[in-house]
């Protein structure tokens, strides 16, 4: 008996180790969906299929709000709901210089996977760098680790983009004394390529030569809908010991939701001329 007591107990340990072992990884993506508001979500087969995207990802940034009224994000959070109930959403202020156009970030996230603990507004008002503030969320699994991270999405201004990518690492400052973490990832539509930024001026960029920082999607990765154009517009860009140690390699993808759902060109398109980047986490750390 007491032979057999140590063998199940054995047993029921090994089962343990497996199920964190075999813990699927976090999936995290960005998305910047054109013009995102109510005439969008007014037409079905998109809204549809915007729902379908958002449900691939455990944290999600959705980028190029422009609906002030709130109406079209929480239609879309409510399609993601009766796909996935596990789905809930915050939601930056409405950001920007001009008077007539403003843009919000959201996280969608999977409440059954991650917690959001905090959220956290960059403001740039003593030098004025950003049009559209990195909005950061404070993300932590609800894997035995409880692993956390900082997710900042960004939009970067396409005029303005070797200042704005220059002031990264200032907001990484601000971030880490914010939510007492070193592990942070930015993500978003950084233009960072074709006429609106050269490999010389991404090559002398500060958050591209330190080596703390990773490139999860390189330069070669086209994330633009569009036959007319090969571009590497939208970033994922991660530092910090724990959170580069738990990226799955070659996890750095666009999403071509076209191939999946069978779709045109031109019907991608209307959904946005971009495709969603993501990467894919280990779990636990």
């Amino acid at each position: 008996m007491f032979v057999a007591g140590l063998l199940l107990l054995s047993i029921l340990a090994n089962l343990g180790e497996s199920s964190t072992v075999t813990q699927p990884p976090l999936r995290v993506g960005a998305f910047n969906v054109r013009a995102f508001g109510r005439a969008k979500m007014g037409k079905e087969d998109i809204a549809n299929i915007l729902a379908k995207i958002v449900t691939r990802y455990d944290v999600m940034l959705l980028q190029e709000i422009r609906d002030a009224t709130g109406t079209a994000i929480n239609q879309l959070l409510a399609m993601v709901q009766a796909i996935n109930p596990n789905y809930e959403l915050v939601i930056s202020d409405r950001l920007g210089r001009s008077r007539n156009y403003k843009e919000q970030y959201a996280y969608f996230y999977r409440t059954d996977r991650v917690v959001i603990e905090d959220t956290f507004q960059y403001n740039d008002d003593g030098n004025d760098v950003f049009e559209r503030e990195p909005f950061c969320a404070l993300v932590e699994s609800l894997s035995p680790g409880n692993e956390n991270f900082a997710a900042c999405g960004i939009h970067i201004k396409p005029t303005d983009v070797v200042q704005e990518l220059k002031e990264l690492p200032q907001v990484y400052g601000n971030v880490t004394k914010e939510f007492a973490t070193e592990n942070v990832m930015f993500l978003g539509d950084f233009n960072a390529e074709c006429s609106y930024l050269d490999d010389t001026e991404l090559a002398e960029s500060p958050i591209y030569k330190d080596p703390n920082y990773t490139w999860v999607i390189s330069s070669a990765v086209d994330t633009t809908t569009s036959c007319a154009t090969n571009c590497a517009y939208d970033r994922i860009v991660i530092t910090g010991e724990l959170l580069t140690e738990a990226l799955i390699a070659k996890s750095g993808i666009a999403y071509k939701f076209d191939r999946d759902y069978n779709m045109e060109t031109d019907e991608a398109y209307q959904v946005s001329d971009h495709y969603p980047v993501e990467v894919c986490l280990r779990l636990p750390w």
